[in-house]
């Protein structure tokens, strides 16, 4: 069976939504959806505790630990390594936003056994749904992935449809 280790919260639910949660075997501590991943080993920490920081002194912090060349997340190599992912899925676009590709990368050198490593990087709601095909198919799963995009796809077309109609459009 395929081992997983998720280090995104939105990789994660897709995963569970393909129905695959059982082969998670590691997740990022922002990962707190669905209910069924609870539990399962986090490899990550932030390297801030925003909860006694403010706002401003959150971003100083996060903007000086970059100027460093620091990360702002921590990836547990042990527990990674403990973990012998076949799949690592991750981001490359933001190291604010999760453990930094860079970071993810050299962990991954360090391993036994060297698990691929995929980079979600969706800039729409194509491409979310084109993320979901291509973590199906590297999960080896690639014939769970079309019936749900099918699914979403008329979730989608149902809210355009109901907006075309509506009185009021706010801004965004």
């Amino acid at each position: 069976m395929m081992r997983i280790v998720s280090l995104l919260p939105s990789a994660t639910e897709i995963v569970a939504t393909l129905g695959l949660a059982d082969r998670l075997v590691g997740i990022s501590h922002s990962c707190d959806y669905p209910p069924e991943v609870l539990g399962k080993p986090v490899l990550t920490r932030s390297c801030l505790e925003p909860k006694s920081l403010g706002s401003a002194e959150i971003d100083g912090v996060i903007a000086r630990r970059l100027r460093e060349g620091l990360s702002v997340y921590e990836l547990d190599e042990g527990a990674l390594n403990a973990a012998d992912p076949d799949l690592i899925l991750t981001q490359q676009s933001c190291d604010v936003c999760a453990v930094g590709f860079r970071d993810v990368t050299v962990a991954v050198r360090a391993l036994r056994r060297k698990p691929e490593v995929l980079a979600l990087d969706p800039c729409s709601l194509g491409d979310v749904l084109n993320e979901i095909r291509r973590v199906a198919l590297a999960a080896g799963a690639p014939e769970r992935a079309p019936r749900l995009i099918a699914g979403l796809r008329r979730r989608i077309d149902a809210v355009a449809e109901r907006a075309k109609t509506a009185g009021a459009r706010p801004g965004v």
